[in-house]
């Protein structure tokens, strides 16, 4: 059973990493249908995955199905962090982004909306998380002073777990350069921590379909900084609204990432 999360070598074309058809997308193409054709079932992590194996491996009969991510449904740490107090956020409303810091995220417009959001002394973002970009942006928000928001390392899953239960709305960032479609694991950290979701993608159908018919966010396309920001000012004016999708953000955990569910799935296979 082949758990399949990203859609290797494409992922790497579409961000430019590597040139199509150039000697080492070749060598990896090669190597991808081998795995492909060495696995029984594939799982893959969205519906419209089904799309990128009809068009590019339509000769193959490979068995394949939807294997949603998992994750923990507990949502209760044993012990507090106090991260509202050590960073001196008491009394605001804290976006937060965790997870990888490299290219396929852009999170460069994390950085302008904060810029574009600094005279708003109630809002705060946070980054959480380490990669390729960190330092760019680390420089970008020193250089132009950018004070409400504040960059940290990569915590652990219990203490990353305890730092969002003290924050406000969880913001999912993927770059419009990526055209094949995942489901962010992000989206589970956030959804067992109770946030509500702000995602910016690259118009991807699954995860937008599964955040609005759940209602517990927003999607929006990357590249509207207006949107995004229009999108922020509406999450921090409205706790009411935060408090309801929140709620919802847990009721989705249980329905498609349950761990239990996905054992179940996994070991319907084996006879």
């Amino acid at each position: 059973y082949l758990i399949l999360r990203d859609l290797f070598p494409q992922w790497l074309v579409d961000t430019n990493i590597l040139k199509k058809e150039s000697l080492a997308h070749k060598f990896l193409s090669i190597k991808e249908k081998q795995l492909y054709n060495c696995s029984d079932i594939i799982g893959i992590q969205s519906p419209s995955n089904l799309d990128y194996f009809k068009k590019k491996f339509h000769k193959e009969n490979y068995d394949l199905e939807v294997l949603y991510n998992w994750t923990k449904n507990d949502t209760i740490p044993r012990s507090k962090i106090n991260f509202r107090e050590k960073y001196n956020l008491i009394d605001k409303t804290i976006f937060v982004y965790a997870g990888n810091i490299g290219f396929a995220q852009d999170l460069m417009k994390i950085v302008r909306l904060a810029k574009n959001l600094i005279n708003k002394t109630k809002i705060h973002f946070v980054i959480i998380g380490s990669g390729t970009e960190k330092d760019k942006i680390a420089k970008k928000i020193y250089k132009e002073n950018i004070s409400n928001i504040t960059m940290l390392d990569s915590v652990d899953e219990d203490d990353l777990l305890k730092i969002l239960l003290e924050c406000d709305i969880g913001i999912i960032s993927l770059s419009n350069k990526l055209k094949t479609e995942n489901i962010p694991g992000k989206l589970l950290t956030y959804s067992r921590a109770g946030l509500p979701i702000i995602a910016s993608t690259n118009s991807l159908k699954d995860l937008k379909s599964m955040i609005q018919n759940s209602k517990c966010g927003y999607v929006i396309d990357n590249g509207s900084d207006k949107s995004l920001m229009e999108l922020s000012l509406y999450f921090h004016n409205n706790p009411e609204l935060r408090k309801k999708y929140g709620k919802n953000s847990k009721m989705l955990l249980h329905k498609y990432f349950n761990v239990e569910l996905t054992v179940k799935q996994i070991l319907n296979h084996i006879k």
